[in-house]
């Protein structure tokens, strides 16, 4: 279909995005219109160019743009992508829905709830103080003059001020005599500036503005002395008498200040810009305060020090901190000025809505599970207010049940509605009636990819799109009974219910047979794989486990499809065996680019990329301009075998390669499995870390097929549909079935709904209670 297709007309008014010629990656010189101010589904089976159009083409020249437009020479660095002409493209931000890495943050500092709360306490709360456990309070300079004309006649007292910490003697001596005073001291102890410097002092030393005595020295006088210590005090003085044996001290501060210890509020300032980067926890133990009951720092709370002084109603600042958006939105809500309070509850109410209501506000965003993690960084993206903004959300909704996908929507249309135009990469159908406009790319993966295939409105691509039985009845409401059998094809199927209370091992996962598990994330399914079903499997001691979740391949951003495979040796080899590598003495070594001795390029170190510095972004890359990309030294790329150089090699697919590699049969065995897979359109030099989590869940999948003649395996995979297109289901599906009938066991899981009806047993999680 023609991508000239009639738009409907922007809310905002504004010019559409028109691109021309785009041809990033497998893109066939695209030609698009875009509008702006709303959501544009991309749709089309994995592989045919979504995420090329998205985002290394929206995104990244978005990206290219604002940066230049911003002055910063690092824009002007970036590649622009591939395409005869790129207008309208406004600035871009983007949700890569893999595994969002929030660097140890909690919840409540990556959606900024952290901020309201912490002002909130600061300002209607209080803190006690560390030494004497006292709620300290405010005292300014008229509680100090009246306390000093309260005193009895003849009375003396010492006006000062409080010297920096950590000065030597002399050092404090020399201090105060550059401010014009004359005299130190410790509250004991007065010593001249002119005097030899004491040895060094036990106490925090003051410098002494004035001595006055009670019914002597006058209220003008007074109000003098006190407003110079204030000043050279950075806010702070205190009233002392030396002569005293308990040296009693009067302190006062234009901040809180514990009137007998003279210690002040911990400084909020601080902990906002260093102890919230990731858990306002104890720096001793860690936070580890369930192992360290006895921590000496925070007394087991494994909160800091701020945390636990600051109070405000029956809480402290860690209490509150513990609380979960749910809480918060509850009648216990403080009444925080200048609507800090209702602030906090409006953002609250956005992480309710999007299934996040029962998490507490102190927990680390990374703990969470994986459809959880996407939540929270939906919510994030939408607590940000941005506008005028390309938002690219790459597959938010992997691992959402059906039932939570309404939340999912209001947040994305909440994201349209502040300004900003959507692009919403999905493979689930359901997603359609999120959108204003949808574009679909095909027709098929890779090198049958790359075309506009549909661009038009949601219900002309629902009715273009629909796939008949595409709803399992796993999705239907429950039913009185326990269990239920259902037919399909040779397969017995029955579907389970079980409730929070429950074991996953109470008799409801059969060995032998492919078990599926269903349920919203809040149901703990990404637990039961990560940790609980495992542990108890292994706890017998009779069963091999295999987890296959989202986790990273692996760190190496050297790393291609074929090292990771174990491949690349093999290809190494046969380049060896060529004649010009023969005459030249080359070993395979010679081919490898990542080898210190090899011939890898030595300007981006076999990259193929160089990364650009940027004090906004990260991964900010460009093409290596020494080797184009190829990774390796020109000397190298000479050799041939079959007229083909290795970098020529490696921009194969795996489609092309099974053909290329017919003289090796164990390469072309594993190139065979992921072709069942459905990953032939992947690149064989393709950097791992760019893979997408479906991709590379399958992947593991095809490692785990060519070792499918080991000893029978418990394999648990999660979630390993996410990120397929419905079509290329039933193929995952078959290679599913492969391993089950080599004698393994499978447990996955499936919020989509989109593999439960090939499996032998479904498992529906309820909701915790």
């Amino acid at each position: 279909m023609s991508a000239e297709t009639t738009l409907p007309r922007s809310k905002t008014r504004r010019r559409g995005i028109e691109l021309r010629g785009v041809r990033t990656h497998n893109l066939r010189a695209v030609d698009l219109d875009l509008p702006l101010g709303q959501v544009i589904l991309l749709a089309g089976v994995s592989g045919s160019g979504k995420s090329s159009l998205a985002v290394d083409t929206l995104f990244a020249e978005g990206q290219r743009r604002f940066l230049t437009a911003s002055g910063l020479s690092v824009g002007q660095r970036l590649p622009r992508p591939s395409a005869d002409s790129l207008a309208g493209i406004p600035p871009a931000v983007l949700m890569d829905g893999d595994r969002p890495d929030f660097s140890g943050r909690t919840v409540g500092v990556v959606t900024g709830i952290a901020e309201p709360i912490l002002r909130g306490v600061q300002r209607a709360g209080w803190a006690t103080c560390s030494a004497c456990l006292r709620r300290l309070r405010a005292r300014g300079l008229e509680e100090s003059v009246e306390e000093f004309l309260a005193l009895p006649g003849g009375t003396r007292r010492l006006i000062v001020f409080p010297v920096p910490a950590k000065l030597s003697s002399a050092d404090v001596l020399e201090h105060v005599r550059e401010r014009g005073f004359r005299r130190v001291t410790d509250g004991k102890t007065v010593w001249s500036v002119d005097d030899e410097p004491p040895g060094e002092i036990a106490t925090r030393p003051w410098g002494v503005v004035d001595r006055l005595t009670a019914g002597k020295s006058t209220v003008a006088r007074l109000h003098e002395a006190l407003e110079l210590a204030r000043r050279e005090g950075d806010g702070r003085w205190a009233l002392v008498d030396t002569e005293a044996v308990a040296s009693p001290w009067s302190h006062g501060a234009d901040e809180p200040v514990c009137r007998k210890c003279g210690v002040t509020a911990p400084e909020m300032r601080a902990f906002a810009e260093s102890g919230t980067d990731s858990l306002p926890v104890c720096r001793t133990c860690s936070g580890a305060a369930a192992a360290m009951k006895d921590c000496p720092q925070c007394a087991g709370t494994g909160w800091n020090v701020v945390a636990n002084r600051w109070h405000y109603g029956t809480r402290t600042l860690a209490e509150w901190w513990k609380l979960s958006a749910d809480d918060w939105c509850g009648s216990e809500t403080p009444d925080f000025p200048n609507d800090e309070a209702a602030r906090i509850r409006a953002q609250c109410e956005v992480l309710s809505n999007a299934g996040l209501g029962e998490v507490s506000l102190a927990r680390s965003a990374d703990d969470l599970p994986a459809a959880a993690r996407r939540a929270v960084g939906l919510a994030t993206i939408a607590l940000k207010e941005l506008t005028a903004t390309l938002i690219i959300l790459d597959e938010p909704f992997r691992g959402w049940h059906a039932s939570e996908l309404p939340a999912g929507r209001e947040l994305i249309q909440r994201l349209r509605d502040q300004g900003n135009s959507v692009i919403l990469i999905e493979h689930r159908l359901e997603t359609a009636a999120f959108a204003d406009w949808v574009v679909e790319l095909g027709p098929g993966a890779g090198a049958a990819g790359g075309n506009i295939t549909f661009a038009g409105t949601p219900v002309e691509f629902s009715t273009k799109a629909a796939i008949a039985d595409d709803v399992d009845p796993v999705a239907a409401p429950r039913p009185a009974a326990k269990t239920r059998g259902k037919r399909t094809g040779k397969v017995e199927r029955k579907v389970t219910w079980l409730d929070d209370r429950q074991s996953p091992r109470e008799a409801l996962l059969a060995e032998q047979s492919w078990n599926v598990i269903v349920g919203r994330w809040t149901a703990r399914t990404d637990r039961l794989l990560a940790a609980d079903l495992p542990r108890q499997l292994l706890s017998d001691g009779t069963h091999d486990v295999e987890t296959i979740d989202d986790q990273p391949l692996t760190a190496s951003a050297r790393a291609t499809l074929v090292s990771w495979l174990g491949v690349l040796t093999e290809i190494r080899k046969l380049f060896a065996e060529s004649a010009d590598a023969r005459r030249l003495g080359w070993s395979p070594r010679k081919f490898s680019y990542a080898a210190l001795d090899g011939g890898g390029c030595r300007e981006c170190r076999g990259r193929g990329r160089l990364v650009v510095p940027s004090a906004l972004m990260v991964s900010l890359e460009r093409p290596c301009p020494v080797c184009g990309g190829t990774r390796y030294r020109s000397e190298v790329l000479a050799v041939k075998h079959r007229g083909a150089s290795i970098a020529d090699v490696l921009r194969q697919t795996v489609d092309e390669a099974c053909d290329y590699f017919r003289s090796l049969p164990s390469v072309q065995q594993q190139f065979q499995t992921l072709r069942r897979l459905g990953l032939g359109y992947l690149v064989l030099g393709q950097p791992v870390h760019r893979l997408s989590a479906g991709e590379s869940r399958r992947l593991r999948l095809g490692a785990r097929l060519s070792r499918s003649t080991e000893r029978p395996t418990w394999l648990v995979i999660d979630e390993p549909a996410g990120g397929l297109h419905p079509a290329d289901v039933p193929t995952l599906a078959k290679t599913l079935r492969e391993l089950v009938d080599v004698g393994h066991t499978l447990v996955t899981t499936d919020a989509a709904g989109h593999l439960a009806k090939w499996a032998d047993r479904a498992i529906v999680l309820d909701e915790p209670t």
